[in-house]
C-alpha cells in the first residue's frame, strides 16, 4: 500500500534516500577496506640516509658540452601511509655542472686563434626534492618502487675549473652570474631490500632543471643520480 501525505507517493522518496545512503556506506567501506589491505603495518615515518654518485649536464647550453661524474650525499623522512604509498621528503648535498671540452681563446681583437682547451663549471647545491613513492604490492625480501614529484635547491659553491696549460690563467675561479636558488622535476625507480628492521635501498633518479642555471642565459641543469642507501 502507497503512503500517501498531503497529496503525495513519499514511499519512492523514503525508497530513494535509502537507496542512495546505502549506496554511500558501501562506496566508503570499499575505500576503507582496500586501504586497510593495503597497509602492512601501521602509519609510521621511517628516517635513513644515501650516499652515490651523479652524471651531470646542462640543456640548452649555446656550445657543446660534456658530461661530469660528480657525487650526492642525502638525509631523508619517509612518512609511510599505506603499504604501497608514502612521502618523501630529502636534504641533499648534490654536485652538479658541466664541461666545455673545446673552448677556444682569440688575441684580444678577435681574430687570432691562439688555443682551445677544455673548462669545467662544478656547481654545488643544499638541494630539497618532496616526492610520492610508490611501492610494488609485493611481500617478502625486495620490493621495487617509483617516485617522482619536484625540488627547490640553494647554492652552495660555483667554480670555474681551467687546466694547469692555459697560459698564467689556470686553477679554479668562480662561475659568474650563477643563480642562487633553482628548481626542478624528479622521476625515479629503486629497491628496497630488508634487511633487519628496516630497509636496504637501491635507487636511481633524474633530475630535470626547470629554471636557469645562470642569469639572463638559457642553460638548465640535468642529472642522473644513482645511490646506496638504509632507512628504518
Amino acid at each position: 500500500m502507497a503512503i500517501r501525505r498531503f497529496g503525495y507517493n513519499i514511499r519512492p522518496l523514503i525508497m530513494g534516500s535509502i537507496n542512495r545512503f546505502l549506496m554511500v556506506c558501501l562506496g566508503a567501506g570499499m575505500v576503507f577496506s582496500s586501504t586497510a589491505l593495503g597497509a602492512s603495518e601501521p602509519k609510521r615515518f621511517g628516517l635513513g640516509g644515501m650516499i652515490g654518485g651523479t652524471v651531470t649536464n646542462v640543456a640548452n647550453h649555446p656550445l657543446e658540452t660534456k658530461s661530469l661524474k660528480r657525487f650526492q650525499v642525502a638525509g631523508f623522512l619517509n612518512y609511510r601511509l599505506t603499504r604501497m604509498i608514502s612521502y618523501q621528503m630529502d636534504l641533499v648535498v648534490i654536485g652538479k655542472g658541466y664541461n666545455l671540452p673545446n673552448m677556444e681563446a682569440f688575441d684580444s681583437d678577435d681574430t687570432l686563434f691562439i688555443f682551445s682547451t677544455s673548462i669545467t663549471a662544478l656547481i654545488t647545491y643544499v638541494e630539497m626534492p618532496i616526492m610520492l613513492k610508490i611501492s610494488a604490492p609485493v611481500r617478502g625480501k625486495f620490493i621495487p618502487y617509483l617516485l617522482g614529484g619536484g625540488y627547490g635547491s640553494f647554492l652552495l659553491s660555483n667554480k670555474l675549473r681551467l687546466p694547469d696549460s692555459v697560459l698564467l690563467r689556470y686553477g679554479e675561479h668562480t662561475l659568474a652570474n650563477v643563480k642562487k636558488l633553482e628548481a626542478g622535476a624528479i622521476v625515479g625507480a629503486g629497491l628496497d631490500i630488508t634487511a633487519g628492521d628496516g630497509f636496504v635501498t637501491l635507487e636511481t633518479r633524474y633530475e630535470i632543471g626547470l629554471t636557469t642555471v645562470i642569469k639572463k642565459q638559457p642553460q638548465k641543469n640535468r642529472a642522473w643520480t644513482f645511490a646506496i642507501g638504509y632507512w628504518f
